[in-house]
């Protein structure tokens, strides 16, 4: 088919108009005339003038792909195209896509005008209950996905694509965790993972994690040349992180972390690897904290409660933010240290325990002391502002 023209146009009565593009195409039943309605409906002249300003941004888009010899009829786009829109963004941006394994098995050679609000609902109830070739997903992992296709759209209209993008629908997540390891089960965890375990990598891993906060495929993926001893920085280069932020953690001289960090640099001779994977780390892990181990137990939020459930290593990078909380650091700074963007996900991994608020009442008891003493010492009077009769 080709493009012979575009145009924008309102229709609908006065007060409630609705805005469209349309477009004429020769094919081989000759001359048709298209349309594509946007979403939403105008009830004053500012949100007519909205509509109006993405109708036109549609319609350019649609003239560009036109040009490059895109897909440029909606009926036409296919599940492949959006996943290659959301792909080109990606990589624009120097971000790394999710492989979406279940997401590209269930809607391979979809129509996208086909992706509706039902389709996409069957699709959670299909993760959640699983099958003979997949696994039952929890309610985290699909809003991930159902994030990164809602993303997919949005590229694909960005590029004249799509006009219209589904509501998708709302999946509720309670993962909340609530462990952490205390310094004296930290350095019991290493001597386990040293001394029985014979893991020490996996040890000095655990003992960086305690001290950055880093995640676990940032941490065992990090190389020497992203050590600086000189400037006393490491960092985990922008784009391999989850977010696709750097991660730079500051050390001294004096600091364990520097301590740490020097004693992985004699063992690996500075090649390769600061963590080198040991094999079977997993099962050493699973021992460490175990019934034979530090036999530690931690509470895991459900839909319908909370379960108990043994510690991973990912929780080291809640025992971070715990400590750092303790120490009262900062909450923007404790979030730059740990790489968090936003406030929400950061206030999932720290609590207010009770040693928190044991020191914030003593610090408020002491205000108050010093408050009176001061009062006492200068003979303050109170003056009474009630209404002199």
């Amino acid at each position: 088919m080709r493009t012979l023209a575009t145009g924008v146009e309102v229709f609908s009565r006065p007060g409630r108009e609705r805005v469209r593009v349309w477009w004429l195409q020769r094919g081989a039943k000759g001359v048709t005339k298209l349309y594509e309605t946007l979403p939403g409906i105008a009830t004053s002249a500012t949100v007519l003038r909205q509509l109006t300003k993405k109708a036109i941004k549609l319609r350019a888009a649609r003239v560009v792909a036109a040009e490059k010899g895109e897909v440029t009829t909606p009926a036409r786009v296919r599940f492949e195209d959006l996943m290659t829109a959301v792909a080109l963004k990606y990589e624009t941006k120097g971000w790394r896509l999710p492989t979406l394994t279940r997401l590209r098995a269930h809607f391979a050679g979809w129509r996208a005008v086909k992706i509706t609000f039902a389709a996409l609902e069957d699709f959670v109830v299909a993760c959640q209950r699983g099958d003979g070739d997949h696994k039952p997903l929890d309610n985290g992992s699909i809003s991930v996905m159902l994030g990164y296709f809602r993303s997919a759209f949005k590229a694909a209209q960005d590029r004249g694509l799509v006009g219209m993008i589904p509501r998708f629908p709302s999946v509720e997540v309670a993962n909340r965790r609530t462990i952490w390891f205390e310094v004296a089960e930290l350095d019991e965890l290493v001597r386990l993972l040293r001394t029985r375990e014979h893991m020490p990598h996996l040890a000095a891993a655990c003992e960086f994690a305690f001290s950055t906060g880093w995640r676990q495929g940032n941490i065992f993926a990090l190389c020497w040349p992203h050590v600086d001893f000189d400037r006393g920085v490491v960092v985990a280069p922008a784009g391999t992180t989850k977010n696709g932020d750097p991660f730079i953690t500051p050390f001294g001289v004096d600091s364990p972390l520097n301590a740490i960090l020097r004693a992985q640099h004699r063992a690996t001779r500075g090649l390769g690897r600061v963590f080198p994977v040991e094999r079977k780390w997993r099962r050493a892990w699973a021992r460490s904290v175990g019934p034979k181990g530090l036999n530690k137990w931690g509470d895991q939020q459900t839909l319908t409660g909370s379960k108990d459930v043994r510690p991973r290593f990912h929780d080291l990078r809640h025992s971070f933010m715990q400590h750092m909380l303790r120490t009262g650091v900062e909450w923007q700074t404790t979030k730059a240290l740990g790489g968090w963007r936003s406030d929400s996900a950061a206030q999932r991994y720290g609590y207010e325990d009770e040693r928190i608020k044991r020191a914030a009442l003593a610090r408020r008891d002491a205000h108050v002391a010093a408050e009176r003493a001061a009062a006492t010492t200068a003979k303050q009077q109170v003056v009474s502002i009630a209404k002199r009769k």
